[in-house]
């Protein structure tokens, strides 16, 4: 609906459809940028390999890759997307519900790797021999 009624971010034109799955899964939340948006992505696949919903990932990325094949459309094509979606529908891919502790908004709650650390996070002061470290890490 973002990208039809252009008003969401502009890296929402950039999405496939394994970051639409990721985006359908954090919604209503928003994101700061693509970079966090990403990094989100890859901490929620990473949390989904190893668990029984990984085989359907699986699955989707195929389904997306072979229709992308036989139209001879990029992955993140518009038309391409919504070629998907029926797919999705026919291959019963859209059947498994989520757990809860499984759905971006929980899962990532307190992932660093998302969000990074608090902005009023206090740096620690430099040691004294600060100077020499640099030296010896440029010299290396």
């Amino acid at each position: 609906m973002a990208q039809n009624q252009d008003d969401g971010p502009d890296w929402f034109h950039d999405l496939d459809p394994l970051d639409t799955l990721f985006l359908g899964t954090a919604w209503p939340q928003e994101f700061r940028d693509e970079v966090e948006f990403s990094n989100a992505r890859d901490a929620w696949l990473d949390m989904l390999r190893g668990t029984v919903h990984w085989s359907g990932i699986e699955r989707f990325v195929r389904l997306v890759v072979d229709t992308s094949v036989e139209h001879d459309k990029p992955i993140d094509d518009g038309e391409l997307m919504l070629l998907v979606a029926g797919r999705v529908e026919a291959a019963k891919l859209d059947q498994r519900k989520l757990p809860r502790d499984l759905l971006a908004d929980h899962a990532l709650a307190d992932a660093r790797t998302v969000f990074g650390p608090p902005d009023d996070l206090p740096l620690p002061d430099p040691p004294a021999s600060a100077a020499e470290q640099v030296e010896r890490f440029w010299a290396s």
